[in-house]
């Protein structure tokens, strides 16, 4: 038999042709094969009696065989006992290389989360130091101005002093501005000092002004004193920096006391007033207005004093016709249908004399509120 290069071995020819013929050579896998039979295979190799001489040289080389796949084996076995002490060793170094992971793993987690309380830590400190900042910053601003309110408020002393009224109307405004930053600071000492002698300049001041209009408006003193006009109409600028009140207050004066010279003139004719010499009263209040057109001027135009004091002498003279007209007896026709014209022709005349004024005080106002 020749051996096959699997292992399987093949009979040898046989002297006769019918042992030729009846011998068939088995696959090269045999012995692998599910349905392999030993009898079968051996039939197959010796299927005669004469084929039976070579089964001592076959037995040799099967031995050959046997040794050499022993030899394959213990290779084999040798080959994966060295494999399985590397492959335990893999493995050792993997499990360690694992743990090493982790390990790092950790660390770097510790690692997070310590930058992450750093950094808590730091925007707490920026916030607090924002807030501080915000604070400090507010505190200088209030500092700033609690120093420019003292030193405004000892110069409007000072300017309050010496009558200088225009620059007192700029400090008025400006105390009351920067006052009004420290509104709630009331129970403050130094805060509460300066509200009261701010308030008690306000008080000086009033009277001041109370006290020039009453002594220099007058048309004798203007006329003799070129600085009255001026003066008073510095003053106007504190009544205007002043609680509205004031202006009201001085107005109503000024008002009152040319009712009272309209008045005293006319006094002593009312009970002789008749419808036709009503005419004179409307003379007298044109007359009046025409000749202190310089102490009007000394009023900001808006405040319209002269139109003010024009409304109420003719309510007055209204005032006086009714009471005419209620104690006495019936009037003539004419004479009314006269007074009637005379009243219509004064109206018209003050409308066109205060016609052109309100223009211009609409003009200013208007450029006011668009300034």
């Amino acid at each position: 038999a020749h051996e096959m290069e699997d292992g399987s071995a093949t009979p040898a020819a046989s002297p006769g042709p019918a042992a030729a013929s009846a011998s068939t050579p088995p696959p090269r896998d045999a012995f692998s094969s599910p349905d392999f039979s030993a009898v079968d295979f051996i039939n197959r190799l010796f299927p005669d009696e004469a084929s039976l001489a070579q089964v001592d040289p076959l037995i040799e080389r099967l031995r050959l065989r046997v040794r050499k796949v022993d030899d394959e084996i213990l290779a084999a076995v040798r080959s994966q006992s060295t494999g399985g002490a590397r492959a335990k060793a893999d493995l050792d170094q993997a499990k360690q290389a694992i743990v090493e992971l982790s390990g790092r793993i950790q660390d770097i987690k510790s690692k997070a989360a310590q930058s992450e309380h750093m950094v808590q830590e730091i925007c707490r400190d920026i916030k607090k130091l924002d807030f501080a900042k915000k604070h400090l910053t507010s505190t200088i601003t209030a500092l700033r101005r609690l120093s420019m309110l003292v030193t405004a408020v000892e110069q409007l002393e000072t300017l309050s002093m010496r009558r200088q009224y225009r620059d007192s109307a700029n400090l008025l405004e400006a105390v009351d501005e920067l006052l009004t930053h420290f509104a709630s600071y009331g129970d403050i000492p130094k805060i509460a000092d300066l509200q009261k002698r701010n308030t008690a300049v306000k008080q000086t001041l009033r009277g001041m002004v109370f006290e020039d209009f009453h002594s220099k408006w007058m048309p004798t003193t203007m006329e003799q004193d070129p600085a009255a006009a001026a003066r008073l109409a510095d003053a106007c600028l504190v009544v205007d920096a002043l609680d509205a009140s004031v202006r009201e207050e001085l107005v109503g004066n000024l008002t009152n006391k040319e009712l009272m010279n309209y008045n005293s003139c006319f006094d002593e004719l009312i009970n002789k007033l008749t419808l036709e010499n009503i005419e004179r009263r409307y003379a007298w209040i044109k007359r009046n207005l025409k000749s202190k057109e310089a102490m009007w001027r000394v009023f900001p135009a808006r405040w319209r004093v002269p139109q003010l004091l024009c409304m109420s002498m003719g309510k007055l003279t209204r005032t006086h016709v009714l009471e005419m007209l209620d104690t006495s007896g019936p009037h003539e026709v004419q004479a009314t249908l006269q007074a009637l014209h005379q009243t219509i022709e004064f109206e018209r005349e003050m409308d066109e004399y205060f016609g052109i004024d309100d223009a211009i005080v609409g003009a200013a106002d208007g450029g006011a509120d668009g300034g």
